[in-house]
């Protein structure tokens, strides 16, 4: 695989995660949760440190201002996938700022 197909690849993971991520917050339909909760999942078990860095970002969670309830969603997908060794690893790491805001 190329350079340009690897960066393309990595991008584009990165555009379906941050899709992904947008309807886990805000679902429209029990469906469109149920299918964000498994995709964004399974996101999180193949590049935890990626998904894991995103959450710890500022920037991303001022763009998506997410409301208490949002994020008790999230909460969710974290809490149906922390027996996976690399998901439990990086919730021992830095806080994670989208969940501070449940906090405050």
């Amino acid at each position: 695989m190329s350079l340009l197909q690897k960066f393309t690849k990595l991008f584009k993971s990165k555009d379906e995660m941050l899709e992904s991520l947008g309807i886990l917050l805000k679902p429209k339909s029990q469906k469109d949760f149920d299918v964000a909760c498994e995709y964004f999942g399974s996101l999180m078990k193949r590049y935890p440190a990626v998904v894991f860095n995103l959450l710890r970002s500022k920037e991303n969670v001022e763009s998506y201002q997410p409301k208490a309830e949002h994020l008790l969603n999230l909460l969710f997908v974290i809490h149906a996938n922390i027996s996976d060794d690399s998901v439990c690893g990086q919730l021992r790491g830095p806080p994670i700022y989208w969940l501070d805001k449940l906090i405050d």
